[in-house]
């Protein structure tokens, strides 16, 4: 949550949208709630790589937050690798689907998604 604090200061609190990747969700979840804590609610943006592990379906490139669901991946590999603690436990995905996040999902590909970054690192820095 502390990334979403850090946001909210950064931007005076002035946040329109949120847009993260989302491998196991951590971020998008934190960074939603500390925002929402602070009393910001901005429009939220899961990306998601073609070639990533499929923990959400759905079905086109974009899709708004009734067209994308939790695929239960997750809970077939913890089975296999017998991580008893994380079968009774909610994923961090699930959690954030059951608190509305995000508004919608994008899916792009690899050099899309390796494009951008060098981008950012050059003229932004991040």
């Amino acid at each position: 949550m502390s990334m979403g604090y850090e946001i909210y200061e950064q931007l005076d609190g002035k946040i329109d949208a949120w847009v993260c990747s989302i491998g196991s969700g951590g971020t998008m979840l934190g960074v939603m709630l500390a925002l929402k804590e602070k009393g910001v609610t901005p429009h939220s943006v899961g990306v998601v790589p073609y070639t990533s592990e499929v923990y959400i379906e759905f079905e086109r490139s974009r899709a708004s937050r009734r067209e994308f669901r939790f695929s239960g991946a997750h809970r077939k590999l913890v089975e296999l690798m017998g991580l008893e603690k994380w079968m009774k436990e909610k994923s961090i995905i699930e959690v954030m689907f059951e608190k509305g996040y995000p508004d919608e999902m994008f899916r792009v590909s690899d050099e899309d998604a390796r494009r951008m970054a060098n981008l950012l690192a050059q003229e932004e820095g991040i």
